[in-house]
Order: structure tokens, then C-alpha cells, then sequence
């Protein structure tokens, strides 16, 4: 076993001796082993343990013989407990793999580890393509673990659970049961227990994984086609679709279906977009936008709402780079109307300003318009602007009135002229 642990080790070209790893334990025969070969193989590492709360005594008992482990062997350990409340929530366990996600990663911040290790091997990886399978999943969640998946690493993916069993035995490997393994609620456990048994001889593991080489080598394959074909630009912001490009496909649905496949899309959702015929066409996920808009499709990260920001003086203004605003104070000397910046004119002191997000009925006089006013929408929608673009939208007001769309268009009311007493200078938008 130990043999076969540091080929696998060497074949992934995994770094083990660069640092320590991060261990994820949980006391049970997997993570136990993962222990053990890590020790027989001399390769640094710190213990990591989350006690769920989810079996009263018996999670106590896992952590103290976790922790007892480490320091019979002197290795740093780290414990984390999670709030009971998350074990009788719904969807515990998409929960708790976020939380332990989030502390192991902030341990490796802290401490330096350069790698988290956990105790998947190959029966897990058959398991997961059950799952997938049953839950309509796409070409990448039938083709397999990854051995390195940026922080996080799966030494153990070259073993089966036999192997790991006998290596126990054989070394008297000490290990807590949990005995939620045994129940058929959870769909892992009945694969692993009703159809494994039934379905799979060592012939059938082997024939398996070349299968889902070969999964794997048409999710590859199909990345670089729809590269190679130029259907998709990835922008700053949004990924853009052409939707004649993408039409031209045996099956539109699919390369949309590859593209956002981790973003919460259905299936019918998707094929409703690629029906959609007028602009501004919509679909959500918990995360992403897609919007239709003049021939494109643009794939949007859900962003938190624009902040409204209380201006009091000069300064930048903004959550991230590509929102940040800049407000100075300049005399008229220093006026370039051929640069990218707005200049505001002022009358009166100009602060405080207010930078926010449109709202329904905003208007203001262009720059230029001798009288009237303009909604902000419609301004806008003349713009012929991007979803992106749009969303990007702000407006800074005084004293209610809109004086500028920083980026696009100054207020008439509030342009430069002999009579301003106070000039500032916008740039961002």
C-alpha cells in the first residue's frame, strides 16, 4: 500500500515534501489511513477535525480520538464545532462541507499548509458518478475526482475500499464508526451498499475507469471546440456568447449547459434563453444572470446591489476597481473637457453628493438640452449599452438632483461655466 501511496504521489506530481498538509480526519478508516501513510512515508502534516454535533456523545468520542491521535504523534491539531442548529437544517450536508471548506482553507492562510488533504479513494469517486448520474449531471461531473484540485488533494483516488480495508487489519489501524454509514437514507450509502455489492467485480473497476477516461476526454474535447470556434468571449465581467455561432451547433443547449454547469441552471431554463427573441430576455440561478441582448447571450455573476455612498468630501468611493468612483476638487485652470474625466460646476459648496443606483422615474437635463427633462431609463436605453454595462449604471445627486451618469453624461443644470464657484472632477463610472 505504501508502494503504491508514493507512485501515485509521484505520478500526479504531487509536492508533498515542499510543506506541510493539512489533514482532513474525521477519525473514520479512510481518513485513519490517510494518517498512517503520511507517517510511513515521512511527509509533514497537521491534523484538521470538525465535530459536526450531529451524533451527541458519539462526535465527542470521534474528536478526542482524533485529537489524542495528533498529539500521541505529535502533530498540530486543529478542531473546529459547528453550530448544532446545522445538523437539524435542511440540506445539512451542503452545509457543513461549506463550513469545513472555509475554516480548513483559513488554516492554510494562517499556517502556512500548502495543501488540504482528504481521504476520497477510488469507491468514493464510482459513488459520486452514481450520484451525478442520477441527478442529471453533465460531462464533467461523470468524469471523475481530480487528484489536485488547487488547495485541496486526494491521495488516496489510486486505492479501493478492499485495499484500504486489509491495509487496516494489517497494521491494526485504529478507527471510529460512524453508524450514520449504515443507513440507506442517504443516497451514497444505498449505492454503496445496495448496488456496489451487486454490480461491480475487480474487472468491473477497471473497465469503469477507462469509461470514464474517456468521459473525461469528451468534456476536454468539447471545451476546446467550443474555443477553438470562437462561440464564446470571456470578458472582464460576463461571459458573452454568440448566439449565431452557437446555433450553428448540433446542440445549443449542451455547450450553454458546459458553459454554466456550476452555476444553477436547469436545463429548461436554458433552453428557454436560446428561445428568447426580444433584448433584455432574462433567466436566474441563487448566482448567475443570463440576459439575451442583440444576438448574445451574457452569462452574469449576481452581483451584490450598488452602494449607496454619502459623499461629505473628495475621495474614492467604491466596493471594488471596476466600480470605484473619484471625486477631487480642481480650479478651472485645471478643466480638460478631451479627457475621460466629467467636470460638475457648482454654484454653492457641493457637498454632501450621493452616489446610487437608479431608481424608477429618475430624470435629468443632458448635457446640451436647452429645456425638458429625460428619463433615466430611456437615456439609457439609447446608450444601446451591454447588460454588463447597464448594471454598472450609478447616478450622483445633490440635494436630490441628478447632476451626472459618471462615465456617460453631466447634468445641463450642473455643467461647467463662468458662474461655478466650485468645480469638481469624475472619474469611473
Amino acid at each position: 500500500m505504501l508502494s503504491k501511496f508514493l507512485s501515485y504521489i509521484k505520478d500526479q506530481n504531487l509536492p508533498l515534501t515542499r510543506g506541510t498538509t493539512l489533514l482532513a480526519v474525521s477519525g473514520g478508516m479512510d481518513s485513519m489511513t490517510l494518517c498512517q501513510l503520511f507517517l510511513e512515508a515521512s511527509l509533514p502534516f497537521a491534523v484538521a477535525h470538525v465535530n459536526h454535533n450531529a451524533r451527541g456523545i458519539e462526535s465527542d468520542m470521534d474528536r478526542d480520538f482524533v485529537r489524542n491521535w495528533a498529539m500521541d504523534h505529535s502533530k498540530p491539531f486543529h478542531e473546529k464545532s459547528l453550530d448544532e442548529n446545522i445538523s437539524k437544517a435542511g440540506n445539512f450536508q451542503a452545509k457543513a462541507r461549506k463550513e469545513r471548506r472555509m475554516w480548513m482553507e483559513t488554516l492554510c492562510d494562517e499556517f502556512g499548509y500548502i495543501f488540504i488533504a482528504t481521504g476520497h479513494h477510488f469507491n468514493d469517486e464510482v459513488e459520486t458518478f452514481f450520484i451525478n448520474l442520477l441527478r442529471g449531471s453533465g460531462l464533467r461531473g461523470l468524469s471523475g475526482f481530480k487528484a489536485k484540485d488547487g488547495r485541496y488533494i486526494k491521495p488516496l483516488l489510486f486505492a479501493r475500499r478492499k485495499e484500504i480495508e486489509d491495509y487496516v487489519v494489517s497494521n491494526n489501524i485504529e478507527f471510529r464508526h460512524d453508524i450514520s454509514n449504515d443507513s440507506i437514507k442517504y443516497l451514497r450509502n444505498k449505492i454503496r451498499l445496495n448496488v456496489m455489492p451487486q454490480l461491480f467485480s475487480d474487472d468491473d473497476f477497471a473497465a469503469f475507469q477507462r469509461s470514464q477516461q474517456h468521459i473525461l476526454n469528451s468534456y476536454l474535447l468539447l471545451d476546446h471546440f467550443i474555443m477553438k470556434d470562437e462561440i464564446v468571449e470571456f470578458g472582464e465581467d460576463a461571459i458573452i456568447v454568440n448566439i449565431e455561432k452557437l446555433n450553428i451547433c448540433p446542440s445549443a443547449v449542451t455547450v450553454l449547459w458546459h458553459l454554466t454547469m456550476d452555476m444553477g441552471f436547469k436545463e429548461s431554463q436554458l433552453l428557454d434563453i436560446l428561445s428568447a427573441k426580444e433584448n433584455s430576455a432574462s433567466i436566474s440561478s441563487h448566482s448567475h444572470e443570463i440576459v439575451f441582448d442583440r444576438s448574445k447571450l451574457y452569462i452574469i455573476q449576481t452581483q451584490d446591489e450598488i452602494q449607496t455612498y454619502f459623499v461629505e468630501e473628495v475621495g474614492s468611493f467604491g466596493k471594488n476597481e471596476t466600480e470605484v468612483i473619484h471625486i477631487e476638487s480642481i480650479g478651472y485652470e485645471e478643466v480638460d473637457f478631451s479627457s475621460d474625466a466629467e467636470y460638475l460646476g457648482f454654484e454653492v459648496d457641493p457637498f454632501p453628493l450621493v452616489i446610487r443606483k437608479p431608481q424608477h422615474g429618475d430624470k435629468f437635463r443632458p448635457l446640451g438640452m436647452s429645456s425638458g427633462h429625460q428619463l433615466i431609463s430611456d437615456y439609457v436605453a439609447n446608450m444601446k449599452l451591454n447588460p454588463v454595462q447597464k448594471k454598472r449604471i450609478r447616478l450622483i445627486t445633490f440635494n436630490e438632483n441628478i447632476v451626472c451618469i459618471p462615465g456617460y453624461r453631466v447634468s445641463e443644470d450642473f455643467k461647467v461655466s463662468d458662474r461655478s464657484k466650485y468645480i469638481l472632477k469624475i472619474l469611473g463610472k
